[in-house]
């Protein structure tokens, strides 16, 4: 797994949630749960990180699953974890 985590669609899907979960925590500790009439920044960023998330993920599975199965799927398995946590944090809240 080490060598396949060093290929950079590996760790990009790996990093994105993380900044993203940085930037709900900043939004959530400066604004608070408010409704606006606007979404803001951080709403637009949260959903071009989806469509981009899902687009390297499957960009990823696709080139490293039929090559390297179990390491590739040890990195997948990390790469949806770490992306369900941001929409949990969206979904929770109600964002």
């Amino acid at each position: 797994m080490q060598t396949l985590i060093r290929k950079p669609l590996a760790w990009i899907p790996v990093v994105l949630p993380l900044l993203i979960i940085a930037m709900l925590g900043y939004a959530l500790t400066t604004h608070g749960v408010t409704r606006d009439a606007d979404e803001g920044t951080e709403a637009h960023l949260f959903q071009i990180w989806i469509v981009l998330e899902f687009i390297l993920v499957s960009v990823f599975a696709a080139r490293w699953l039929p090559r390297l199965p179990k390491q590739a799927g040890m990195i997948i398995a990390l790469q949806l974890a770490l992306s369900f946590i941001p929409c949990a944090v969206v979904f929770y809240f109600n964002l």
